[in-house]
Formats: C-alpha cells, structure tokens, sequence
C-alpha cells in the first residue's frame, strides 16, 4: 500500500514541462528581490522547456491589489519533447498600489488543463521621486462647441512622487487650430501627505473663428522637476466651425458621422442629419463619389423632404470589398445646390479589429448628430415669433 501511495504523488506531482528561468526588465532571477516602480510597465520573460508534447499557457502575477490580481496570461501554445520557449508577459504595476508592505510576491505558472508548475520570487515595489499624473480634465461648457467661443478647461493632477514639487507648469493645447493657454499649481504634496492632489483654476482656451468643422484633440501637458519631467493627457473635442455657420446662413444644417476605421467585408453605418431653419418645405438628395472602386454602398431614402423648421436623416450603408486605405466624398444638396460637401479618408482593415474600432467611431458620430440635431431644434425653437 506504502509502494503503491508513493508510486501515486510521485506520478501526480511529475510533469510535461518546466519553468527553466525568468527574466524581469531583462535580469535573470533566482532568489534575488527585484525593485519596481508604481506606475511602471514590467516585463516578465518566462523561458518554459516540454519534455512531451502538451498544450500549455503562462501566467504572471503579483496579489495584494486592492481591485484586482495584477497579471497577465500568455496565449496556449504547445511545448514538444527537449524544446525551449520563450513568452513575453508584461505587468502594469498601478499608480495607486498600497505600499503599507513594499514588499511582494510574483508568481509564475505554467500550466495544463490538468497539472501545473509554479514558482515564486520576491518584488521590492516603490514610489518614484518625481512621479505626477493628470487625474482628471474637466471641459466647460461641455465637448461640444461653436468656432470663436472660449472653453474653460480645469486640469487635476496628482503625485505619486516621494517629492514634493512646485511651480508645476500647466499647458492645455489643440494643436491642431493653435489654441494655446498656460497656468501654474504652486505646490504639490507627495504620496505621504493626505492631500497629493490638486486642480488648477478654469484656463481659457480660445477656439479660432475660422477653426473647420470636426474632431480636435485638447492635449494637456504638466511640467515639473524644474520642468525636466512632464506627464500628458489628451480629451476630444468637437468644433460648429465656419462651414456648419455658412450652411446656418443658407438656410439648412448638415451634420455627416464620421468614420476613420472599416472591416472587409462588414457593414458600416453613417447618419446625415439635417436640420431645414427656414419655414417652408425643403426637398435633399445626396451624392457619393469614390465608393464604387472599393465598397458596396445604399443612401436610404433616396430624397428628403424636410418639413419647415424641422429635421430629417439619411442613412449611408458601406461594405467594403477592398482592404487598404480608400477615399470618398458625400455632397448634400437641396434643390440641386451644394449645402454640405464632406470628404473621407478610411482604413478598410481584414481583421476583426478594424470592425471594433468602426462601431467605436459610429456611436461618437451618433452621439454627435443627436446632441447637434438637438441643439439645432433648440435653435429653430427660438427662430419662431412669439405668439401676442
């Protein structure tokens, strides 16, 4: 009985592979301690030797976070008798990790469906000297304005840093239209006092009044360590510019979704909103040109007519046939006349990706046209004379 429960562990225990060495930030590990810092990216590389043919994953991971296990998993990969493999894993070590012990354990695993091995090292986790990070922007009144209006952005940073620092510079840009605006946060307590945040006042950040209609990138930039180090954070922003002002003048306002991203072969969905400002019926069409080499496309309905001060959508259905980079306008008109000519550059992608990153894109532009459909409803409800 003895021979036979000894002869079961030692089956039990025995496997198809090893984890013959590990490797974090390029140092080979034994028994040594290993120092991260928060806020870091770490890479871990496990080299696991097959002494059989088995489908096996790595895993890598350090507990003790707060919200969850810090880890990541490779991909399943068959390992074959004498053979070495190498997988990459990396770690993101959280800004926000407690450090009441700095001191942790990575383990790593190499496993089956039904056995695996394990072995575990000791990380050393601690603050950097100088480490700041935007917490959060704050854009009034909202993402959504006119070209030539003002918008008030407030910026809050916070440091992880052992330092306290001071005369942190503050720069909020859109690079794009040159908008440029700076401020200063005099002091900045680190991660052992209580308060390590801080916001700045509301910075004016004037739009131009010949800035285009679209999407625009407000990049805010804090510089600090007498301005030798510096952390970024970007927020998006959409601009009414000259040419939705000029359709206003004529009469009519065109909003097209726009969409950077494409999958082979999938449906892609734009929504041209139009809202008619005068009091008489309008009739619109809408022209495609540059489609038909690369896509199957449908414009439903094939006209509009919008009642006075009211609003209508067409729907522009797109299935790509050809992967690649592509080019293709859409002209709104409204009794033959030019109201809206917008022009689109896309990334027609094979794989799934391309498909994720296109829904991503059309729920902005949804979201987009309504809040634009309802401003100009509140619009047009103002345009009425007041009834005595």
């Amino acid at each position: 009985m003895l021979i036979m429960l000894l002869f079961a562990v030692s089956f039990v225990s025995a496997t198809d592979y090893s984890i013959e060495k590990v490797a974090i930030n390029g140092l080979f590990i034994e028994n040594e301690t290993v120092a991260l810092d928060l806020g870091t990216r770490a890479q871990i590389d496990v080299w696991v030797k097959g002494f059989a043919e088995k489908d096996v994953k790595v895993k890598a991971w350090i507990s003790g976070y707060e919200y969850d296990d810090v880890q990541d998993v490779s991909e399943t990969f068959q390992v074959s008798t004498d053979t070495l493999y190498r997988k990459e894993l990396y770690l993101n070590i959280p800004q926000d990790l407690r450090l009441d012990n700095k001191n942790y354990k990575l383990y790593i695993e190499v496993s089956d469906k039904k056995d695996y091995v394990e072995k575990v090292y000791s990380v050393h986790i601690q603050e950097r000297i100088h480490d700041i990070i935007v917490q959060d922007v704050i854009i009034r009144p909202g993402t959504m304005t006119d070209a030539g209006n003002t918008l008030a952005v407030q910026v809050r940073l916070k440091n992880y840093g052992k330092r306290q620092e001071q005369d942190v510079k503050v720069e909020v840009t859109i690079p794009q239209l040159g908008a440029y605006s700076v401020t200063y946060v005099d002091f900045l307590d680190s991660i052992d006092s209580n308060d390590n945040s801080e916001s700045t006042a509301f910075i004016p950040l004037k739009i131009p009044k010949d800035a285009p209609t679209g999407d625009f990138q407000i990049k805010v930039k804090a510089l600090y360590s007498n301005l030798n180090e510096e952390t970024e954070a970007t927020r998006m922003i959409y601009v009414n510019g000259i040419d939705v002002q000029a359709e206003k003048q004529a009469g009519s306002i065109v909003l097209i979704s726009s969409k950077k991203d494409h999958a082979l072969k999938e449906e892609t969905e734009y929504k041209v909103g139009i809202a008619n400002l005068e009091k008489s019926r309008k009739s619109y069409t809408v022209q495609i040109t540059g489609l038909d080499d690369w896509a199957n496309y449908a414009i439903m309905p094939a006209s509009l007519d919008v009642l006075g001060e009211g609003s209508g959508e067409f729907l522009l259905k797109v299935i790509p046939f050809d992967s690649g980079l592509h080019k293709f306008t859409v002209k709104v008109l409204e009794a033959g006349v030019v109201v809206k000519e917008s022009s689109y550059s896309v990334d027609v992608a094979t794989e799934k990706q391309g498909l994720f990153n296109s829904n991503r894109n059309l729920i902005l532009g949804l979201m987009i046209v309504v809040l634009a459909i309802a401003l100009i409803a509140a619009i047009a409800q103002g345009m009425k004379p007041e009834k005595h």
